[in-house]
């Protein structure tokens, strides 16, 4: 890692998209910086909401954002993570 200062830490990782069927499904590759940014986004709509009054959009918000976002992206950024850093 020393020797590549100018590279991003795990900026990039691959997954398989849907491994339910056999075999699984083709792997794609994810970004790391783009799906934080994108959780940061959906929760920050959410606290928006609630602090201007509106409790129900803000879970609103965070909900549709777990279920058709981040719920998935959020154990794939953590299994990567554990993995990288338990080696």
């Amino acid at each position: 890692m020393a020797n590549r200062p100018n590279q991003v830490l795990l900026q990039h990782y691959g997954e398989v998209f849907n491994s339910l069927p056999m075999p699984p499904g083709e792997s794609i590759v994810g970004d790391l910086a783009d799906d934080l940014a994108d959780i940061f986004g959906e929760v920050d709509r959410g606290l928006r909401w609630l602090e201007a009054g509106h409790p129900a959009e803000a879970v609103w918000e965070w909900g549709f954002g777990l279920v058709h976002h981040w719920g998935q992206g959020d154990c794939t950024i953590s299994q990567m993570l554990t993995r990288t850093f338990s080696r």
